[in-house]
């Protein structure tokens, strides 16, 4: 058995791997997991599902009627947006854009800001961002 140190963790051990093992890497790893766990939990799952929502490629894709939906789960940024109030209107109007099929649909983030006007959209541009 390794010696202990006041310093360190004192976790039984028969090996130096055995040692670091228990100590530092499952420690690390159960860290990483609860993370995960947090970030991607169910409450968060609609927030999530509503920003992917606003990518152009699957809002115009995407029923009129989920935009309700859409942003009852992003209120959550009310303080964060321009004019939270015209987020509505402006869902729609950029619905409209893309749906004619004369312009390239946007399917990521990064191609969806580069197509998208700070002054026209100001909410969406900020979400893009």
């Amino acid at each position: 058995m390794l010696a202990e140190h006041p310093y360190r963790a004192t976790q039984p051990a028969e090996t130096t791997s055995q040692y670091y093992k228990r100590s530092v890497a499952i420690p690390f790893i159960d860290d990483v997991n609860q993370q995960l766990r947090e970030r991607f939990s169910e409450e968060t799952a609609g927030t999530i599902a509503a920003l992917m929502r606003m990518i152009p490629a699957v809002l115009i894709t995407t029923d009129e009627e989920k935009d309700e939906e859409t942003l009852k789960s992003l209120i959550i940024y009310e303080e964060d947006l321009p004019r939270y109030q015209s987020l509505s209107t402006e869902l729609q109007i950029y619905r409209g854009r893309f749906s004619d099929g004369e312009r390239e649909v946007p399917d990521t983030f990064a191609k969806a800001l580069a197509h998208c006007s700070k002054d026209f959209f100001p909410n969406i541009y900020v979400f893009f961002k």
